[in-house]
């Protein structure tokens, strides 16, 4: 939310499964005042540390912090080993897939609004090391998706049978202010199921449309 022309990061919790919101008193529970852009948390427990660990755009960097309880929130570290020339960063989610040999491997998923293969919008993926404060890249940077209508999708969270289930905006920035609309306008794409391939050293994300 956006508080005197600043984004903080606030809380609210359900008790009837989703029905009704009730917003946390002590909110905002993160405040950066010296950040611009400070967007689109993306929350998961990680158990290895037992702690909470929230991603969170920040101009072209995703700041990660960690929180005992949703509710006192400290920064961790700082990435912003991208590739160059893009636009803002934005809409940032973190998680460990198994990759051919059964070991896990951690892929931050970044959206950009310009830059993308293209033209305008598009988001890119590293694979690498997450030990819950600071995720250190293994891998080159590479595109999600090639084409021009797949942009800030982010994942499910606990998902039936593990799997790791994406749902994306089915829009470009360069159009999206511009389309006819009558009463709506947008959608989202088809939800896809992420999984690694190919050979230790040159692993890749496929997508693959979830059988539902």
């Amino acid at each position: 939310c956006v508080l005197d022309r600043h984004q903080v990061q606030s809380l609210a919790w359900s008790d009837d499964g989703g029905l009704t919101w009730r917003p946390e008193p002590g909110n905002p529970v993160l405040a950066e005042p010296d950040l611009a852009d400070f967007r689109d948390p993306k929350i998961a427990w990680h158990a290895p540390s037992a702690e909470w660990v929230m991603v969170v755009a920040a101009g072209q960097a995703i700041r990660l912090y960690r929180s005992p309880d949703l509710r006192r929130w400290a920064l961790a570290s700082v990435f912003a080993d991208g590739p160059a020339g893009l636009g803002a960063w934005e809409c940032p989610d973190l998680f460990a897939l198994p990759g051919p040999d059964g070991a896990p491997r951690w892929v931050m998923l970044v959206s950009v609004d310009k830059g993308g293969p293209s033209g305008g919008s598009g988001t890119w993926y590293r694979l690498g090391d997450f030990d819950g404060w600071r995720f250190v890249p293994t891998g080159p940077a590479q595109w999600l998706s090639h084409g021009p209508d797949h942009y800030a999708g982010v994942t499910f969270s606990d998902a039936p049978g593990g799997r790791r289930v994406l749902l994306a905006w089915l829009r470009n920035w360069r159009e999206a202010r511009t389309l006819p609309h009558a009463g709506w306008r947008g959608a989202l794409s088809a939800p896809t199921e992420l999984s690694l391939v190919g050979e230790p050293g040159a692993l890749r994300l496929r997508q693959w449309p979830a059988p539902e």
